[in-house]
Protein backbone atom coordinates (compact mmCIF):
# COMPACT_ATOMS: atom_id res chain seq x y z
CA UNK A 1 0.00 0.00 0.00
CA UNK A 2 2.81 2.41 0.86
CA UNK A 3 4.55 1.58 -2.43
CA UNK A 4 1.38 2.46 -4.31
CA UNK A 5 1.15 5.81 -2.51
CA UNK A 6 4.79 6.58 -3.37
CA UNK A 7 4.21 5.64 -7.00
CA UNK A 8 1.15 7.87 -7.22
CA UNK A 9 3.07 10.77 -5.65
CA UNK A 10 5.90 10.28 -8.15
CA UNK A 11 3.48 10.20 -11.09
CA UNK A 12 1.75 13.35 -9.86
CA UNK A 13 5.10 15.14 -9.54
CA UNK A 14 6.18 14.01 -13.01
CA UNK A 15 2.91 15.22 -14.52
CA UNK A 16 3.27 18.59 -12.80
CA UNK A 17 6.88 18.86 -13.99
CA UNK A 18 5.83 18.16 -17.59
CA UNK A 19 3.07 20.76 -17.37
CA UNK A 20 5.55 23.28 -15.98
CA UNK A 21 7.97 22.47 -18.77
CA UNK A 22 5.34 23.02 -21.43
CA UNK A 23 4.39 26.34 -19.83
CA UNK A 24 8.04 27.46 -19.78
CA UNK A 25 8.51 26.51 -23.44
CA UNK A 26 5.36 28.39 -24.46
CA UNK A 27 6.36 31.46 -22.44
CA UNK A 28 9.84 31.50 -23.97
CA UNK A 29 8.52 31.02 -27.51
CA UNK A 30 6.20 33.98 -27.01
CA UNK A 31 8.89 36.17 -25.44
CA UNK A 32 11.42 35.45 -28.20
CA UNK A 33 8.90 36.18 -30.96
CA UNK A 34 9.58 39.93 -30.73
CA UNK A 35 12.67 41.74 -31.97
CA UNK A 36 14.57 42.72 -28.79
CA UNK A 37 15.34 46.35 -29.67
CA UNK A 38 11.76 46.95 -30.81
CA UNK A 39 10.40 45.48 -27.57
CA UNK A 40 12.83 47.64 -25.56
CA UNK A 41 11.58 50.72 -27.43
CA UNK A 42 7.96 49.77 -26.80
CA UNK A 43 8.59 49.16 -23.09
CA UNK A 44 10.59 52.39 -22.75
CA UNK A 45 7.68 54.34 -24.22
CA UNK A 46 5.51 52.86 -21.47
CA UNK A 47 8.07 53.91 -18.88
CA UNK A 48 9.32 50.37 -18.16
CA UNK A 49 13.11 50.58 -18.21
CA UNK A 50 13.85 47.36 -16.36
CA UNK A 51 16.46 44.96 -17.69
CA UNK A 52 15.71 41.32 -18.49
CA UNK A 53 17.28 38.64 -16.32
CA UNK A 54 17.48 34.99 -17.27
CA UNK A 55 17.33 31.95 -15.02
CA UNK A 56 15.42 31.24 -11.84
CA UNK A 57 17.62 30.70 -8.80
CA UNK A 58 20.90 31.58 -10.56
CA UNK A 59 19.60 34.74 -12.21
CA UNK A 60 21.85 36.86 -14.36
CA UNK A 61 21.29 40.04 -16.33
CA UNK A 62 23.15 39.59 -19.64
CA UNK A 63 25.03 42.61 -20.94
CA UNK A 64 25.06 44.37 -17.56
CA UNK A 65 28.41 44.52 -15.80
CA UNK A 66 27.34 45.23 -12.23
CA UNK A 67 24.89 42.48 -11.29
CA UNK A 68 24.74 43.69 -7.68
CA UNK A 69 23.62 47.15 -8.83
CA UNK A 70 20.73 45.64 -10.81
CA UNK A 71 19.56 43.48 -7.91
CA UNK A 72 19.98 46.18 -5.26
CA UNK A 73 18.00 48.65 -7.34
CA UNK A 74 15.42 46.06 -8.41
CA UNK A 75 16.05 47.14 -11.97
CA UNK A 76 15.27 43.83 -13.64
CA UNK A 77 12.47 41.42 -14.37
CA UNK A 78 12.80 37.76 -15.34
CA UNK A 79 12.40 36.88 -19.00
CA UNK A 80 9.42 34.49 -18.79
CA UNK A 81 10.17 30.80 -19.21
CA UNK A 82 13.91 30.95 -18.55
CA UNK A 83 15.32 28.44 -16.09
CA UNK A 84 18.64 27.22 -14.74
CA UNK A 85 18.02 23.63 -15.85
CA UNK A 86 16.17 23.10 -19.13
CA UNK A 87 13.39 20.53 -19.04
CA UNK A 88 13.55 19.43 -22.69
CA UNK A 89 15.72 19.74 -25.79
CA UNK A 90 13.54 22.52 -27.15
CA UNK A 91 13.66 24.34 -23.83
CA UNK A 92 17.45 24.09 -23.84
CA UNK A 93 17.65 25.68 -27.30
CA UNK A 94 15.20 28.43 -26.29
CA UNK A 95 17.12 29.10 -23.05
CA UNK A 96 20.33 29.52 -25.05
CA UNK A 97 18.60 31.96 -27.43
CA UNK A 98 17.11 33.80 -24.45
CA UNK A 99 20.56 34.75 -23.16
CA UNK A 100 21.51 36.54 -26.40
CA UNK A 101 18.04 38.02 -26.69
CA UNK A 102 18.22 39.45 -23.16
CA UNK A 103 21.66 40.89 -23.87
CA UNK A 104 20.41 42.74 -26.97
CA UNK A 105 17.32 43.93 -25.10
CA UNK A 106 19.39 45.09 -22.12
CA UNK A 107 21.80 47.01 -24.31
CA UNK A 108 18.85 48.90 -25.82
CA UNK A 109 17.38 49.54 -22.36
CA UNK A 110 20.76 50.84 -21.17
CA UNK A 111 20.74 53.42 -23.99
CA UNK A 112 17.26 54.60 -22.93
CA UNK A 113 18.41 54.75 -19.31
CA UNK A 114 21.43 56.89 -20.32
CA UNK A 115 19.14 59.29 -22.19
CA UNK A 116 17.11 59.73 -18.99
CA UNK A 117 20.19 59.97 -16.75
CA UNK A 118 19.23 56.75 -14.90
CA UNK A 119 21.72 54.18 -13.61
CA UNK A 120 22.79 51.59 -16.18
CA UNK A 121 24.81 49.42 -13.78
CA UNK A 122 27.64 49.56 -16.29
CA UNK A 123 30.38 49.39 -13.70
CA UNK A 124 31.38 50.57 -10.27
Amino acid sequence: MRTLALLLAFLAAATTARAGCAADVIALRQALAFEPAALATQNARKGDLRFFEVGRSKRTVPGVQDQHCVRAGRLSVRLPGTTDVPCSKEHKVLNERAHGYAQQYNEAIARFRIEQALPTCGGR
